[in-house]
C-alpha cells in the first residue's frame, strides 16, 4: 500500500517537473522576463531620486558622557591585556615542558610500565610492528608512484 502511494507521488512529481521544464514553459518564461514594460525607463532617474529623498531619515546621533567613554576605553583595554596575558601564559607553559624521546627512557622503566598495565602487556608487539611496517611500506610505495608521476 505504501509502495503504491510512493510510486503515485513519484509519478506526479515527474509530471510536474516535465511541465516546468518543457520548451513551451521555458519559452513563456523567457518571453515574459525579456520584455520591459512600456515607458519604464522614462523619468526613471527622477523616480529613483524621489524614492531616495522620500526615505531619507536624519542620522541618529548618540552622545556618550565622559564617564561612558572612559568605561568603553577601559573595557577594551582590559580585553586586550587579558588576551595578551592568556596567550603569554600558554606559550610559557609550552616552553617549560621538556620533550623526552623514547630512546632516553631506560628499558627497565618501559618493562615496569608494560608489566603493570595488563592491556599493554597483552598486545602482540611483533604483530603490531609488522602491521605498521606494511602500512608504511604501502604508503611509501604510493608516494614514490606519485612522485614518479609528477616528474
Amino acid at each position: 500500500m505504501e509502495n503504491t502511494n510512493i510510486q503515485k507521488n513519484i509519478g506526479e512529481d515527474k509530471q510536474l517537473v516535465e511541465q516546468l521544464f518543457s520548451k513551451e514553459a521555458l519559452g513563456r518564461f523567457e518571453e515574459k522576463n525579456s520584455t520591459v514594460p512600456a515607458h519604464y525607463f522614462e523619468n526613471f532617474e527622477a523616480r529613483v531620486l524621489n524614492n531616495i529623498h522620500a526615505s531619507k531619515q536624519p542620522a541618529r546621533i548618540f552622545n556618550i558622557a565622559k564617564w561612558g567613554q572612559l568605561a568603553i576605553a577601559a573595557s577594551f583595554l582590559a580585553i586586550i591585556v587579558s588576551s595578551y596575558l592568556f596567550f603569554q601564559s600558554n606559550t610559557s607553559i609550552d616552553q617549560n615542558q621538556s620533550i623526552v624521546s623514547l630512546q632516553e627512557i631506560p628499558t627497565s622503566e618501559i618493562d615496569a610500565y608494560v608489566s603493570t598495565n595488563e592491556w599493554v602487556a597483552e598486545i602482540d608487539w611483533q604483530e603490531e610492528i609488522n602491521i605498521e611496517s606494511s602500512h608504511l611500506e604501502s604508503l611509501n610505495n604510493h608516494l614514490m608512484k606519485d612522485s614518479n608521476n609528477n616528474q
